[in-house]
């Protein structure tokens, strides 16, 4: 539109400067304020109050290059100065339709459309983010109109950089839930803004002097939202045009399916499984306080997942609870890699806590599964939590195992509730810290989780020989980073593990090394808090990963008495796996408030009726002041060759058996 000099012989006194670049942002502008505000009279009052304050301050802008993100933020300032001395609703929907009304008639007449149809879709899209807040028709104008950088997003309406992602990834999930209501499906995101950009283009109306035909651009991958079939084009050259990612609307011509069902997910364009960063998707809850039928919908969860790594890594949460109509927003989790965090929506404060999120029916704890898990590793769960998916059918892509939708049927007040499954479609700085400043919080940390990080303890036995050791964990995934995870076990029969990010070795009873695997090798089935996960579904995922049969049983009577001390009792889980050799029980006790595993004992019985005992307890170092002088991390050599592969949990079996060397 105009190059940095423009700006800068403005800001040295240039008469001639300024009325340029007056001229030049004015439909800017007036387009801005007329999404924003959805009034033209309004908008173009506002425009001319801002360009006045523009010229008048440009004396003061100290960064030019960041001219668009200082210049909305004085036109955002002026729209909340209006509301806030008027104290007025803005303009009605209906009159935002009446509004364009003539605009889309003089289309019609020009390109011959079907007026039905134009009015239909348009009145659909209009009402849509006509019923949007203010702020979320700013932020999605700037990102998506403007384009604007989230850096200058965030100087426009004076927040964060992360706060700005945040606020238009939630701009969109509300613009897509008000298409919903309106008859189009999720997948009308993308055409919606270009349709709602191109009526609000300053080409009428006495916004600014323009072209008879406007032209709006929106590259697809600004919003994150997929082409869909939904969207064609009419009438040869004019109308949407798709092209490498890019939606141009151009004297509009939109033919689109009104109050039909969403058409089927393109499945072509789902991610390969290894692929996969993060996932959204929203799921109806049972009502599971004790002396509630069991079918009694509680809600909908709204969840959002984000791997920092990759599928196999730790996993980010974020969920968002929502009133049995899906209309009011009520508690909120955040689980990142700094901390777990609660929202209490009726205190409105935020709680810091020890323990992650964990499922659980009235009867028992259930295993917290991913729509990237694997489906064999799904079908053995279904075993485990026999008729849990009565009433549910889940549609998994042929070609990746993803899942794409479910049709829930289990809950008697909330009837065939459907989930879609979206993938990569969240950034990481979606999972920052954004609860405002205003809202307390209330730490309930332990001293270890505020630190992110301690050392622990095993003391434990091998058929009656002493085993020992000792290591560092992290307990969320940042101090990972600067305090990885390591263990040092010295086993009853004089071998010795090293066990490091980088890799994992046993070493006989001479020190020489027999065995090499890759790091966190024997961390598997035992602690791993960084995951991001419970310590009761790591464990318990581990498990299902080798196919070992497990059943969890709480210490308490939550069914009956529903009390918060009975919610966070300690838990049990039992594996017996068996084969024609040896009968295997593994009984774990888990600290579920405190989010860490007390202590395993493992029992192997072999056919000629010989048993092994392998025990281990666990002590968390909550003060690390002294600690004794041998208590440091292994070093050892990165390997030069392949690594042996692992099974997983089966190490422990191993372990019992003492046959512990190149499984």
């Amino acid at each position: 539109m105009f190059d940095q000099s423009l700006i800068q012989r403005a800001r040295e006194g240039s008469q001639d400067a300024m009325g340029q670049l007056a001229q030049a942002v004015k439909p800017r502008l007036c387009a801005y304020f007329y999404r924003v505000a959805l009034n033209y009279d309004l908008a173009e009052d506002l425009s001319q109050e801002t360009l006045l304050e523009m010229i008048k301050s440009l004396k003061d802008l100290r960064e030019p290059e960041h001219f668009w993100g200082w210049l909305y933020r004085i036109a955002s300032n002026k729209f909340l100065n209006h509301c806030r001395q008027k104290k007025t609703q803005q303009a009605t929907e209906q009159t935002l339709v009446d509004a364009l009304a003539d605009r889309i008639k003089r289309q019609q007449k020009e390109h011959g459309v079907s007026s039905l149809l134009q009015t239909e879709l348009s009145r659909a899209v209009i009402v849509a983010i006509g019923r949007l807040e203010a702020q979320e028709r700013s932020i999605l104008s700037l990102r998506c109109f403007d384009q604007l950088a989230y850096s200058d997003i965030a100087g426009a309406l004076e927040t964060s950089e992360t706060n700005a992602r945040v606020l238009f990834y939630r701009a969109k999930q509300s613009l897509k839930k008000e298409l919903v209501r309106q008859g189009l499906n999720k997948g009308s995101l993308l055409m919606a803004l270009g349709f709602f950009g191109y009526l609000t283009e300053p080409a009428e109306a006495g916004i600014a002097a323009a072209t008879t035909t406007a032209s709006v651009t929106i590259p697809a991958s600004m919003v994150s939202v997929p082409m869909t079939t939904t969207i064609l084009a009419t009438c040869g050259m004019k109308g949407i045009f798709l092209a490498a990612g890019i939606l141009t609307v151009s004297s509009v011509l939109i033919v689109t399916s009104i109050n039909q069902p969403a058409a089927p997910k393109d499945i072509s364009v789902l991610p390969q499984r290894q692929e996969v960063r993060s996932f959204h998707f929203t799921t109806q809850s049972r009502n599971n306080s004790p002396g509630t039928p069991s079918s009694l919908s509680k809600g909908a969860y709204e969840q959002w997942f984000y791997y920092p790594e990759n599928i196999e890594g730790p996993v980010f949460t974020r969920m968002q609870r929502w009133s049995p109509d899906h209309k009011k927003q009520q508690c909120t989790w955040l689980q990142n890699g700094d901390g777990n965090y609660y929202y209490h929506a009726g205190e409105k404060i935020v709680y810091l806590q020890n323990h992650r999120l964990w499922s659980r029916n009235l009867e028992r704890i259930l295993v917290r599964r991913l729509p990237t898990d694997e489906p064999k590793f799904c079908d053995f769960l279904d075993q485990i939590e026999n008729n849990l998916k009565k009433g549910l059918v889940q549609q998994r892509d042929s070609k990746t195992g993803l899942l794409i939708q479910a049709v829930d049927d289990r809950f008697a007040n909330s009837r065939g509730f459907q989930t879609t499954y979206e993938y990569n479609g969240i950034e990481g700085t979606f999972f920052d810290y954004n609860w405002p400043a205003s809202i307390p919080i209330r730490d309930e940390r332990d001293p270890m989780r505020k630190r992110g990080w301690t050392y622990f303890q095993i003391d434990g036995t091998m058929d009656e020989k002493p085993l020992s050791g000792y290591g560092r964990t992290p307990f969320v995934y940042n101090p990972s980073k600067e305090h990885p995870a390591w263990l040092i076990l010295q086993l009853g029969d004089g071998k010795r593990i090293l066990d490091t990010k980088e890799v994992a070795v046993i070493l006989d009873s001479e020190g020489k090394e027999i065995a090499r695997y890759a790091g966190h090798r024997f961390f598997k089935g035992l602690l791993r808090p960084w995951m991001g996960m419970h310590t009761i579904d790591i464990i318990r995922r581990d498990a299902a990963k080798q196919e070992i049969p497990f059943e969890t049983i709480q210490l308490s009577d939550y069914s009956k008495s529903g009390s918060d001390e009975a919610y966070y009792a300690d838990a049990k889980i039992i594996c017996n796996d068996k084969s024609q050799s040896q009968k295997v029980r593994m009984t774990y006790l888990v600290a579920m408030k405190d989010d860490v595993l007390k202590s395993v004992e493992i029992k192997v019985s072999d056919i000629h009726g010989s048993t092994h005992n392998a025990t281990m307890e666990f002590t968390y170092l909550e003060d690390i002041s002294k600690l004794p002088l041998e208590w440091k991390e292994p070093q050892v050599a990165p390997p030069t060759s392949p690594v042996l592969p692992d099974n997983g949990i089966r190490w422990l079996i191993d372990l019992a058996n003492h046959t512990l060397v190149s499984q």
